[in-house]
């Protein structure tokens, strides 16, 4: 009895797990082929809830068949519904990489039909058991590992959808950027961010053309940057051999040893769309990084930045949309926020004398 709980309860959190990846697109804004006429606003909010149901009631489940969590609950009725908010997420959208969740789905559908509820023996016998676990080194690091994930699933599925719209709006921003997502008409994941600037959008597109870890650096903590193996320096001057890029051209986030060469002499990307005072697009193979000037009057424009992870079929691009919701999705809010403000505050000071 104890290895088929042990089993259910591991098929169940990895379906959890699962949620993620299709789940993050339509809560960054994909349209539903089923119901295409839901804006994207409400797209975002509807799947959101749908993955954070399924996500953390398949986990909470399992954990707890596991025996890691604290407060015991009744299991089978948890996952049916997180399984039906799974199928209705899959069902109205079938995102990207939707294929695997369906797959343990089934899996969990299966396993929670024929479940036969333990004898009061067995329910006694292992309540012991966990007694005497509970007692361990390792069954408490265990509980406290659990709480970590389960704590850390809920703050990401409940702020992704604050931090990945911040500053923008559907009627200004999110549906008036179809130039820059040609690039990549499909993505993983999708970040829409925006500010206003009380300059031209000239005066924007001047300290814009210099990213770059070659030129002026990105304009965030570059700090962060350096400790990283960056080596960027933010630069506070503008520079006339700066203010051009060429389709094409590479545009590095880290010089030629970074890392020690392990990710290869060329980490950053292409530029595929340059369009002075307009639009400015860099490319690599795992994301799309657009920057979009959208002027509001002569002296006041709004930038609006979209970062589009790449969806191509493949272990290495799934992965990726996971660690953007673990990871990678905060930690490029936290420096592309700083990005956008450093922008906004050189525009608005005017260039500074070299």
């Amino acid at each position: 009895m104890r290895v088929k709980q042990t089993t259910v309860g591991i098929v169940l959190v990895l379906t959890g797990l699962a949620q993620i990846a299709p789940g993050i697109r339509p809560v960054d804004g994909a349209r539903s082929w089923l119901f295409p006429g839901l804006s994207a606003a409400t797209t975002g909010w509807f799947a959101g809830i749908l993955l954070i149901v399924s996500l953390l009631g398949f986990v909470y489940a399992g954990l707890d068949l596991l025996g890691l969590v604290p407060w015991h609950v009744r299991w089978r009725p948890m996952a049916t519904v997180s399984l039906v908010c799974s199928a209705t997420l899959l069902a109205v959208y079938w995102p990207v990489y939707a294929t695997v969740a369906a797959l343990l789905d089934v899996a969990s559908a299966v396993l929670i039909v024929r479940w036969r509820e333990p004898s009061a023996e067995e329910v006694a016998a292992r309540q012991a058991s966990h007694a005497r676990q509970r007692r361990s080194v390792g069954a408490r690091a265990a509980r406290v590992a659990a709480a970590v994930l389960f704590a850390w699933l809920a703050a990401a599925s409940f702020f992704r959808p604050w931090y990945i719209r911040w500053g923008s709006t559907e009627r200004l921003e999110r549906l008036h950027v179809a130039a820059a997502d040609t690039v990549s008409p499909e993505p993983s994941f999708q970040t829409t961010r925006a500010i206003e600037i009380a300059a031209p959008a000239s005066k924007v597109w001047n300290w814009l053309a210099e990213v770059g870890q070659d030129r002026a650096g990105y304009y965030s903590y570059d700090w962060i940057e350096r400790i990283a193996g960056f080596h960027v320096r933010n630069a506070y001057t503008l520079l006339p051999q700066w203010q051009q890029r060429a389709v094409g051209d590479f545009v590095p986030a880290a010089p030629p040893t970074g890392f020690g060469g392990l990710f290869g002499s060329k980490v950053g990307f292409r530029v595929a769309v340059f369009v002075p005072s307009q639009l400015y697009v860099l490319n690599s193979r795992i994301l799309c990084w657009s920057f979009i000037l959208q002027p509001v009057d002569s002296a006041h424009t709004r930038l609006v930045v979209r970062a589009r992870g790449n969806a191509t079929p493949g272990i290495k691009n799934y992965a990726l949309s996971l660690v953007d919701f673990f990871a990678l999705g905060p930690a490029h809010f936290i420096m592309e926020h700083k990005m956008m403000l450093t922008l906004k505050s050189r525009a608005e000071a005017g260039p500074q004398p070299s």
